[in-house]
């Protein structure tokens, strides 16, 4: 990759950062925000799902927590992960 679209990339990732960032200290309703935040990721990250994670520190795992984005006609389901599926961290 050249050193000019890594740039762009960068620029694009900051403003998109950025952008999340002030929306999130006035949010109204969270499950718009963040599903607007998820489909901005994925699109700036070029990624084809992004999905949010929560931590339960009793169980040392990461649980699905609902919130997930899916782009270029992905199924709309967790993939591999069924609703009590969970990662540990390590």
């Amino acid at each position: 990759m050249e050193t000019e679209e890594k740039l762009k990339k960068r620029i694009a990732y900051e403003k998109m950062l950025a952008g999340i960032s002030e929306r999130a200290v006035s949010v109204d309703d969270l499950d718009e925000f963040l599903d607007e935040s998820l489909r901005r990721m994925g699109g700036v990250l070029d990624v084809s799902r992004i999905f949010i994670f929560t931590y339960h520190p009793v169980s040392d795992h990461f649980r699905p927590s609902g919130g997930s984005h899916f782009l270029r006609g992905m199924p709309t389901e967790i993939a591999n992960f069924s609703v009590g599926g969970c990662m540990t961290w390590n």
